[in-house]
């Protein structure tokens, strides 16, 4: 499963979305979630194990807008017997 911070997660009236990083660069991208763990929410589809989400910040975002990242600075545990793979700014 993967996992993001819940402050990733944007709150839309058509769907939630997350900023994903590429390069550099955002981009809104429509998720499906499902269950939350530890401060954290599943998401079933729109992006992949391994993808960067901004998790600060994004009311001053849009689509191709510049940021720098950094490391996580927290990764919660995984429940026992669940891989979980978290994905973060």
């Amino acid at each position: 499963a993967t996992f993001v911070p819940e402050p990733a997660l944007v709150p839309s009236a058509a769907e939630p979305f997350v900023f994903r990083v590429v390069d550099g660069v955002v981009a809104r991208v429509p998720v499906t979630t499902g269950s939350r763990i530890a401060n954290h929410v599943e998401i079933l589809t729109g992006i992949e194990p391994g993808d960067l989400v901004v998790t600060a910040g994004q009311q001053r975002l849009g689509d191709g807008a510049r940021v720098i990242t950094k490391e996580p600075t927290f990764v919660p545990p995984s429940p026992p017997d669940e891989e979980i793979q978290i994905v973060s700014q």
